[in-house]
């Protein structure tokens, strides 16, 4: 049901504007939980958020959810997350 209710948002606000998440929203801190936890469970899987999250960064940029110094912020987390997996 969230990927149906996700899919029927893009179809009606368009993207990236249907785009949500702590990475759209400069959630620096739940960003690192998630990290720490992914971190923990499966480095792959890490991987995978760190690069999907940088996307949700920039989609947040573009749609205005998120400040250019925010932007640049979790997107400076994310690397620092990479150097240090």
């Amino acid at each position: 049901s969230l990927a149906q209710g996700t899919l029927a948002n893009v179809g009606r606000r368009g993207f990236p504007a249907a785009m949500t998440g702590p990475a759209s929203r400069g959630d620096i801190e739940t960003i690192r939980r998630h990290l720490t936890a992914l971190a923990g469970f499966d480095p792959d899987l890490a991987a995978m958020y760190r690069l999907s999250a940088k996307q949700a960064a920039r989609l947040g940029l573009r749609k205005g959810s998120v400040s250019p110094a925010t932007a640049s912020k979790v997107l400076d987390v994310l690397s620092r997350a990479v150097r240090n997996a």
